[in-house]
């Protein structure tokens, strides 16, 4: 059994942690605020942060192609597949990152479905 003293510290050691980073969130760019939305399946959110993102990064195509993923998994496939229209180009070239594979994969089967 711990002490009541290890108790305490544990607890105000949570807790300031726990303020640092709700000060800190804030100060985010957005981008990893997009990414930790996605990671908590909040893809409303992400859609936010992406697009804001995008406006500071317009040829970041990652990002472009993260926003497509969102719009996809909230049931939007139109947009979606807009929005990999718009990426065509990265989506067939060898510079597109190796993680990323699935979304041109993605892309495939929303032109199959007619979108």
């Amino acid at each position: 059994m711990r002490s009541p003293f290890v108790r305490v510290f544990f607890i105000a050691a949570a807790a300031f942690f726990v303020v640092q980073g709700v000060r800190y969130y804030p100060k985010l760019p957005p981008r990893p605020k997009a990414q930790f939305a996605m990671l908590r399946e909040n893809y409303t959110a992400a859609i936010h942060h992406w697009n804001d993102h995008i406006e500071q990064n317009p040829s970041d195509n990652d990002a472009i192609l993260e926003l497509a993923e969102c719009f996809d998994k909230l049931g939007d496939q139109q947009t979606a597949a807009m929005i990999y229209h718009a990426v065509e180009g990265y989506l067939t070239s060898s510079a597109m990152q190796f993680g990323h594979k699935h979304h041109r994969d993605r892309f495939m089967v929303l032109r199959s479905q007619g979108y």
